[in-house]
């Protein structure tokens, strides 16, 4: 095996690997390459993907990256179901029932949504995902996977209130306001726990939010944010840091 400076990391993902991106533009601890990838077909998402990824075929040609055989393999899809199920209440409110059935007693008004069920949804929603997942174990069957986590929802504060002004087409979904921090975080624990076993199944080391990053209640603090669902480059910084102490890197 190559020593911790000359190894080649690869980063494949949709819009979350930005952050790490932006991190690693003065990096040079390692060899990094990112692949933008996406489940969808047409002109416009091929233009936007990496050479090496064919949008209409969902296969990956690995002799089109510079190292056509990384070292290291990091993995970020979608990753966005959390905020596209719960990020906003919905006309009819729901709270996500735990596993323990524990309902707090101001949610007795809402529409019991059990967490099963919700697990399912997500599950369901990252079929597409799959297939992407396997196409990548097949297409680098000797590198180290990782499985970077998408970052937990924003704290409601000014930036997440000022996303109400700068999207007018939006309009209808803001009318209902954003859902609890409870609300959100326990979609984003749902959400996370379908990605996380999607990485066990391939072997892969799980790569988790920084706490630095983190309110007391896990939620991403305001100045981490790049928008209301990504990270920036200071949240990417702390998200590289921790794919090279998982790689033994530096």
């Amino acid at each position: 095996m190559p020593d911790a400076a000359s190894k080649s990391i690869l980063v494949i993902g949709m819009s979350h690997i930005e952050a790490v991106k932006a991190a690693v533009i003065n990096s040079s601890q390692a060899d990094f390459e990112f692949m933008r990838i996406s489940i969808s077909k047409g002109k416009k998402k091929k233009q936007e993907c990496h050479p090496a990824f064919d949008v209409e075929t969902g296969k990956i040609v690995s002799d089109r990256l510079q190292t056509p055989e990384p070292d290291v393999v990091v993995l970020c899809l979608s990753g966005a179901e959390h905020n596209q199920l719960a990020m906003f209440e919905h006309p009819d409110r729901f709270m996500l029932v735990p596993e323990n059935g524990t309902v707090q007693a101001d949610m007795e008004d809402r529409q019991l949504l059990p967490s099963g069920l919700f697990k399912d949804i997500v599950k369901t929603r990252r079929s597409s995902v799959r297939a992407l997942i396997n196409e990548v174990v097949a297409s680098f069957p000797t590198s180290q996977l990782m499985v970077m986590l998408p970052p937990p929802p924003l704290e409601n504060g000014v930036k997440l209130r000022d996303l109400k002004d700068a999207t007018p087409g939006m309009a209808a979904v803001w009318e209902y306001g954003v859902a609890s921090d409870e609300t959100r975080m326990a979609a984003y624990a749902i959400s996370t726990s379908v990605i996380t076993e999607e990485a066990h199944d391939i072997g892969a080391t799980v790569i988790e939010p920084d706490a630095a990053a983190l309110t007391s209640k896990g939620l991403l603090r305001e100045d981490f944010c790049e928008n209301a669902t990504h990270g920036n480059a200071e949240y990417g910084g702390l998200m590289l840091r921790k794919i090279l102490d998982a790689g033994n890197l530096r």
